[in-house]
């Protein structure tokens, strides 16, 4: 996911069909990572990892709409639902407002520097102007492959659908969202 592009093979946003015979500019959710870049992939650069507990803590987080499966992914000891997150460390992310006018969520990531030595990432934003986005810290760190860091993300909008992306840039490439 982290290496998959969004833009097409003409260097343009990536387009859906939308209704009909017209193309607008795709959301995340029309395109979801991307189109595959299967260059990239063989040195994304960070990488995201998401434990079992995190996919729990994610289901956890549904009311109850999934309570069969948290049945079957409970039944190890390893797994509760002592941590609820409708958040999960991955490269993109969903907040759900409801109703509200205005909402504020803060999400905490996970990566993995997988370069093949020491690195220091720098993000890009890509926001919407409803929306006030802060990413601490601003750099990354990597002081040698495997090396782990962490990121918070605060998110400020108006309850609106909309979307953004972070991307973090090394010397040697990006890695998206």
């Amino acid at each position: 996911m982290t290496t998959a592009d969004i833009e097409d093979n003409t260097q343009n946003p990536i387009r859906a069909h939308k209704n009909g015979t017209d193309y607008d500019f795709a959301s995340p959710l029309d395109m979801g990572a991307g189109q595959i870049n299967s260059n990239k992939a063989f040195d994304p650069g960070l990488i995201y990892a998401a434990a079992g507990q995190d996919y729990v803590n994610l289901l956890c987080s549904l009311n109850n709409c999934w309570h069969p499966i948290l049945k079957c992914s409970t039944t190890s000891p390893c797994y509760t639902c002592s941590t609820p997150s409708s958040h999960l460390t991955y490269p993109s992310f969903i907040f759900l407002y409801g109703d509200a006018t205005r909402s504020i969520n803060r999400i905490f990531q996970r990566t993995t520097n997988v370069d093949q030595g020491p690195a220091i990432y720098k993000f890009q934003l890509t926001t919407p102007p409803s929306t006030l986005i802060t990413v601490l810290p601003e750099i990354l760190v990597y002081g040698k492959k495997y090396a782990k860091q962490s990121y918070t993300v605060t998110i400020s909008q108006n309850g609106k659908e909309n979307h953004a992306c972070i991307y973090w840039f090394s010397s040697l490439g990006g890695t998206k969202c």
